[in-house]
Parts: structure tokens; C-alpha cells; sequence
């Protein structure tokens, strides 16, 4: 069964909620049209992992514009894939108010750049009422990156409560320590 057909069962099967497609290696025009159908407002998966998947800079394009119209999705795993920065920055600009994710995992994606889509992250991260952890671990983050854009986004952000990965914890201020667990 290819994405497209499985997007498809999904739809019309209301009672699948978690889904593991990792380490499938599908290329992205199948993940382009398993996107489309899983994009109505009537899709009822909750969780999806694509870890491993080898999923590029277009793979992300798609995902981007999922995160859009869907409202059911909470948990996303997007760890160790092949996107850059380039890829990733459209889909963390789409991480704003309107995005309905708990749960994301962007782990081990070794061409994300503290100074490149991480920043734009953290502007949407600014703005987002839903995420409570976001994994970073396996991530190239410095230490001007925290001080300049992470942290000031965790101020404004009410919801998110875990941060995974080796982010130093004396770097993020007494006041934010009591609400965010490093």
C-alpha cells in the first residue's frame, strides 16, 4: 500500500488515531499526497511519527502546509531526517498560533542552524498556545542563540513546559526555571 492509498483508509477509518511510519524511507511525492488527505478536517490522527525517513527540504513544504488546516494532530516526531534549514523554516513559521501541536520532535536533524529556521522557531514559539515539549536534542545550539532568541521566547510562551536536549540550565534565568523543565 503506497502513502496515498493509506492517507486515504485513514480518512475513512475514524478509529485510527497514532500512526509509526518510521524508517519507511518513502520520498516526498508520496509524503505530498499522504499530506493531502490527511489535511481535512475530519482526520482524527492524533499522533504520527515519520522519524528516519530521509524526508528533504520539499518533504517539509508539505508538512508545512498541513500543519494548517489540521487540528487533531498533537504529537509529531520529525527526528533524524534529511531536511536543512531551508526545508524547516517554512514549517516553523507555521508553528504559531494556530498550529495544534503538544508534541514536537526535531531531533538529531543535524542541518538545522542555530542561526537560521532555529530563530524562526523561536518566533513562532513566541506566539504558540499549544506545544508542552519540544526535543531539540542532538542539535548544534549555542549559547548566543539561547541568550538572544530562545529564551525571550520562552517568556512570552504560557504552554510549553519541556525542553529536551543539552541546553545548559544556568542559562535559562530563576524565573523561567520554575516553569520549564531542561
Amino acid at each position: 500500500m503506497g502513502l496515498a492509498q493509506l492517507g486515504t483508509a485513514l480518512c475513512n477509518n475514524r478509529s485510527i488515531k497514532f500512526l509509526n511510519l518510521s524508517q519507511n524511507n518513502f520520498r516526498d511525492i508520496g509524503l505530498r499526497n499522504f499530506v493531502q488527505y490527511l489535511s481535512g478536517p475530519d482526520c482524527p490522527l492524533v499522533e504520527l511519527s515519520l522519524m528516519g525517513n530521509k524526508i528533504n527540504n520539499d518533504g517539509m513544504k508539505f508538512l508545512a502546509d498541513f500543519l494548517r488546516p489540521n487540528t487533531s494532530l498533537k504529537m509529531l516526531d520529525l527526528s533524524r531526517n534529511a531536511f536543512s534549514d531551508i526545508g524547516f523554516m517554512q514549517f516553523a513559521s507555521e508553528m504559531g498560533s494556530t498550529c495544534s501541536l503538544a508534541y514536537l520532535d526535531i531531533s538529531k536533524n543535524k542541518e538545522l542552524d542555530d542561526e537560521g529556521s532555529l530563530v524562526m522557531m523561536t518566533k513562532a514559539l513566541a506566539l504558540n498556545r499549544n506545544l508542552t515539549t519540544l526535543d531539540l536534542s542532538g542539535l548544534r545550539i549555542r549559547k548566543p542563540f539561547l541568550k538572544n532568541h530562545f529564551e525571550p521566547a520562552l517568556k512570552t510562551n504560557c504552554t510549553l513546559k519541556y525542553v529536551i536536549g543539552k541546553i545548559p540550565p544556568d542559562l535559562i534565568d530563576s524565573e523561567l526555571k520554575t516553569n520549564i523543565l531542561i
